[in-house]
């Protein structure tokens, strides 16, 4: 318990601050964090290929604008791509409050 008091007071007014900004309609549904590697290639491809989230906004994120925008390339139009790194605080904070969801395969 006095452990996770520490942590929830070390990162309590971070994610305050993320809530405070995802309060406003966020500009995709759902990121997925990691998809330049293997396992993100596969599920950005099954997420292109779901019926259900045609029309949906979504969006690819990792760590290397090059490899995003190759993976965007391949996987046709309409996906938009966000570099972050996940080490800094304000890029993370600024992924998060762009999104309904996360999916990390980082």
């Amino acid at each position: 318990p006095a452990r996770r008091s520490r942590v929830l007071a070390r990162f309590s007014p971070m994610l305050l601050d993320v809530a405070a900004r995802t309060s406003l309609q966020p500009k995709y549904d759902i990121v997925l964090y990691g998809a330049t590697g293997f396992t993100g290639q596969l599920v950005a491809a099954y997420l292109h290929s779901v019926q259900d989230l045609q029309g949906q906004k979504w969006a690819i994120a990792g760590r290397s604008p090059a490899k995003l925008a190759a993976l965007a390339t391949k996987l046709g139009a309409g996906v938009s791509s966000i570099a972050a790194e996940l080490t800094d605080a304000a890029a993370t904070a600024d992924l998060v409050s762009s999104t309904r969801a996360v999916i990390n395969c980082a």
